[in-house]
């Protein structure tokens, strides 16, 4: 008898230490896939020059981007847009300034080596947004492991989330979104991690992960805000006191997010556009939308799908690039958005609008369930649909391809999935193979997107 409980108690200690180390493994695996995948993928893209030019994949400007992650002011005749603006304030900053830092490092280490800087520079650059990627799944893979799901299902969602459309193209090209798509999914875990954590280092992890997200993009300061407040919710206190403290905090990222700027503006030496230019140019490009603001709302949820599960995009002229570059490689580029097509009728009642539809309203099934059952994720599900909800409304107006924006709402979407699933399906098998064949049709069809797109860019 003493034998058997002797024997059971090993088991589990070691059963537990077993499961613990297969969970590494399991997502480090993951993420390093993830990462060879991008990192190709990109390399592939990059040696079609598509990251020479403007918006050839979806209004994407990977040309710019590129240079705000190798340029910190000392380089003639480059766009320094995403150093100077109010939108993207630190990108230099968080990558710029390392990618110097590693470079010079390799020129001592190897000397002869890396002589040519400028092409060390890009290289170093184009490694970025494949390691966040992979940085997402690893940390979209602990988030789903605290919603206790199994460790087979919390890979299969992690999966989902690498092979969406959305996360295949955004996570293989030098742009923002996917660094985006990182910060919400820190905010998400930080929500789950801190919620019965100590009060001051929460709120410095907080505003670290604020300072992260907004120095990228500054738009994210409004879901950073929205999970911020709902886990003020959580601590029980008031909805005034949690205002005022969301405002406080909100602030303070701000204030501390421009003086990181200024900082690395009173070294380059470079000036910040005044604020009516910035202004101005907001005003212009949010404006130009503003007659087709209803209709791109209420056909938003085609977007949705379009996100995870592409159709074959559309090539429109690419009058920007050409007025830009007349001699540049690519007369086109690729689009979803083509309501200007369409009638509203049309429009709306698109299978892809419906189909969109549904999904958003299966979506938000759990959270009355999780209202009795685990308040933390009944908040956390509500703060979902807000974000998913204020992108519908924001990118109404701003933006010309909505799908462009596709990651900002990836990591609410999965999230709600993975607990639609946990919520309505109880038997394991069922979960399991539901997930693994919505892989498998998101996988093949995103596969066959993705070679007609390469194909298109390689015929030019």
């Amino acid at each position: 008898m003493l034998l058997t409980q002797l024997a059971s108690k090993v088991k589990f200690i070691f059963g537990s230490a077993n499961q613990k180390s297969s969970s590494i493994i399991v997502g480090l695996l993951i993420s390093i896939m993830g990462f060879l995948l991008h990192w190709n993928l990109e390399l592939k893209l990059e040696r079609f020059g598509v990251f020479q030019q403007y918006n050839v994949l979806f209004d994407a400007d990977p040309n710019v981007v590129l240079h705000s992650f190798t340029n910190l002011g000392d380089e003639p005749n480059i766009d320094l847009y995403y150093m100077r603006q109010l939108a993207h304030p630190n990108v230099p900053t968080f990558f710029a300034a390392p990618i110097r830092v590693l470079s010079k490092g390799l020129t001592i280490v190897s000397p002869g080596k890396f002589d040519d800087t400028k092409y060390l520079h890009r290289q170093c650059a184009l490694v970025i947004v494949p390691l966040m990627a992979a940085l997402y799944y690893w940390i979209v893979y602990r988030l789903f492991l605290r919603l206790t799901l199994s460790l087979l299902l919390a890979s299969l969602f992690t999966l989902l989330a690498l092979v969406s459309f959305t996360q295949l193209l955004f996570g293989s090209i030098p742009e923002l979104f996917a660094i985006n798509n990182l910060a919400i999914a820190l905010a998400y875990l930080l929500f789950l991690v801190s919620k019965d954590g100590r009060e001051r280092q929460c709120f410095m992890a907080w505003t670290a992960v604020g300072m992260f997200a907004t120095g990228v993009t500054i738009t994210n300061l409004v879901p950073m805000a929205i999970l911020f407040w709902l886990s003020e919710i959580y601590q029980h206190r008031g909805v005034w006191i949690s205002i005022a403290r969301v405002v406080g905090w909100a602030a303070l990222v701000l204030a501390l997010t421009f003086a990181l700027q200024d900082i690395m503006l009173g070294a380059t030496g470079l000036k910040r556009p005044s604020l009516s230019h910035e202004f101005d140019w907001i005003q212009t490009f949010g404006t130009k939308n503003a007659k087709n603001a209803v209709k791109k709302f209420f056909t938003f949820p085609e977007v949705v799908v379009n996100s995870i599960i592409a159709p074959e995009p559309k090539q429109i002229p690419n009058a920007f690039a050409m007025q830009m570059n007349p001699s540049a490689r690519y007369a086109f580029k690729f689009s979803f958005d083509h309501l200007d097509q369409k009638s509203w009728h049309n429009a709306f009642f698109s299978v892809r609008n419906l189909i969109g539809m549904v999904l958003l309203l299966l979506l938000l099934l759990p959270i009355r369930q999780l209202a009795r059952e685990d308040r933390s994720l009944f908040l956390l599900s509500w703060g979902s649909g807000l974000v998913v909800f204020y992108n519908m409304i924001f990118h109404s107006l701003w933006g010309s391809d909505r799908f462009l924006y596709s990651q900002h709402w990836h990591t609410p979407l999965v999230f709600l999935g993975a607990l639609l699933v946990a919520t309505k399906l109880h038997v394991s098998w069922q979960r399991c193979g539901l997930v693994a064949a919505v892989i498998g049709v998101t996988a093949i069809n995103n596969w066959t997107v993705g070679r007609t797109l390469l194909e298109a860019l390689s015929a030019r």
